[in-house]
């Protein structure tokens, strides 16, 4: 193990019983056991927030591809809104 810094660590009594109960049966130093946890914690965490920015940068590119699309249909209802504002007969066709 790579030099280690000292960290308290709160716990119950019946986690700390069955941490004690499986070090004991496998033969692990609980110290190790717990930086092996939160190591692979740690990296699947980190994946997970990769993943999750890689997907919001992939739907930024659809979202902005989709508002292109239908900014024609946009730009139509805002016209007949405005047109509704201004006194004009909405359901008259131009």
């Amino acid at each position: 193990m790579a030099q280690a810094e000292f960290l308290q660590v709160s716990m119950t009594d019946a986690l700390r019983a069955r941490l004690d109960s499986y070090c004991k049966t496998c033969v692990t130093d609980p110290s190790e056991l717990i930086d092996s946890i939160l190591t692979d914690f740690l990296s699947r965490e980190e994946q997970v927030e990769a993943d999750l920015a890689n997907g919001y940068q992939e739907m930024a590119a659809l979202n902005t591809e989709i508002c292109h699309e239908f900014i024609a249909c946009e730009n139509e209802a805002d016209a007949r809104s405005a047109s509704c504002w201004i006194g004009a007969d909405y359901g008259q066709q131009r």
